[in-house]
């Protein structure tokens, strides 16, 4: 669903992985991009955003698999012979 987010509108998908200064840095190349859509710069800076909203929520994704990986882990008691 984030990645979905990431693809339609940048901005909004880093403030859901609570990213709050890179979303208004994004939410402002958002809006130049917008502006320049008509001259082919906008589409380039959409697409470079799009990368990384797309880095942003699979960073997250990876820290909550790491997170509930330690927490199953972390029980388990270590044998030293």
């Amino acid at each position: 669903m984030r990645y979905l987010t990431a693809v339609l509108c940048p901005p909004l998908a880093l403030v859901l992985c609570r990213r709050w200064f890179q979303a208004i840095a994004s939410l402002a190349l958002f809006a130049l991009a917008i502006d320049w859509i008509d001259n082919g710069i906008g589409a380039l800076l959409d697409f470079f955003l799009i990368l990384w909203a797309f880095r942003v929520v699979g960073e997250r994704n990876a820290a909550v698999e790491t997170r509930e990986f330690v927490q199953t882990v972390e029980p388990i008691p270590v044998i030293r012979s």
